[in-house]
């Protein structure tokens, strides 16, 4: 079982869903109703520090993965 305890742990749990919701969004899934790419693209830049339009998913995904890679390093 992994545990995210701590603001830092829940921004990285937040990173990767946000993720995995861009990845499911690119395929034609939506993970919920109310998730649209832009608010996606958005939670990201929050998190990243970046701001994207909705044509730079990849980007986000790939700034996304590069910044929890980092974070669980530190």
């Amino acid at each position: 079982m992994t545990t995210f305890a701590g603001i830092e742990e829940v921004t990285v749990f937040q990173a990767i869903t946000t993720k995995h919701g861009i990845k499911m969004m690119k395929l034609g899934m939506r993970p919920n109703r109310g998730w649209t790419m832009t608010k996606a693209l958005a939670a990201a830049g929050r998190i990243v520090g970046k701001t994207y339009k909705r044509t730079e998913a990849d980007a986000a995904v790939a700034d996304l993965d590069a910044w929890v890679r980092a974070q669980r390093g530190a």
